[in-house]
C-alpha cells in the first residue's frame, strides 16, 4: 500500500506578499533564494529549499499540498484513489 513519506510545502495565494513574508517570519521560517515579485519561497530549518509558497493574487487562499513518496508506482497509486 502507498504511503505519503512527508509533506513538502503548502501553497497559497495572496495579494501582499511583504505582509505573508512578515507573517511567516514570526513563526522562523526565512525568505529563500529564487523568490521575485510574483511569488514567495520560504524555507525552515531544515534542508527543504522551501516549505512554503505564496503566489501573488486578487484574494488570499489556500492552493494546495505537496507531499513526498517514494517512487513513481506509489505516486500513480495514491492519486487512483478517490478523495
Amino acid at each position: 500500500m502507498a504511503t505519503a513519506i512527508d509533506a513538502a510545502h503548502v501553497t497559497y495565494e495572496a495579494p501582499d506578499l511583504e505582509v505573508m513574508e512578515k507573517f511567516l517570519t514570526a513563526f522562523g521560517m526565512v525568505k529563500a533564494e529564487g523568490s521575485d515579485d510574483r511569488t514567495l519561497y520560504m524555507r525552515g530549518t531544515g534542508t527543504q529549499h522551501h516549505i512554503h509558497v505564496t503566489r501573488k493574487a486578487d484574494k488570499q487562499r489556500f492552493v494546495g499540498a505537496s507531499i513526498e513518496v517514494a517512487g513513481y508506482d506509489d505516486l500513480v497509486e495514491l492519486a487512483a484513489k478517490p478523495g
